[in-house]
């Protein structure tokens, strides 16, 4: 069951990272909104299911977007 929550969650904050309506967001406060305690781990979740940073998604994603 923990898992399909945390797979919800990093889907969930790849939508919004690819979001251009949530771009101007911290990465920390979408963080939080898809119910992560600490930015950090986040990131780490984030890398280990995308292969790539959270950063690093949202400006791939931003730059297909245009």
């Amino acid at each position: 069951m923990s898992d399909y929550i945390w797979e919800r969650r990093l889907l969930r904050a790849g939508h919004q990272l690819s979001n251009i309506e949530h771009g101007h967001l911290p990465i920390g406060t979408v963080a939080y909104s898809c119910g992560f305690s600490s930015q950090a781990h986040f990131s780490r979740r984030f890398k280990a299911h995308h292969g790539m940073t959270p950063s690093e998604f949202r400006q791939a994603a931003l730059e297909v977007a245009r």
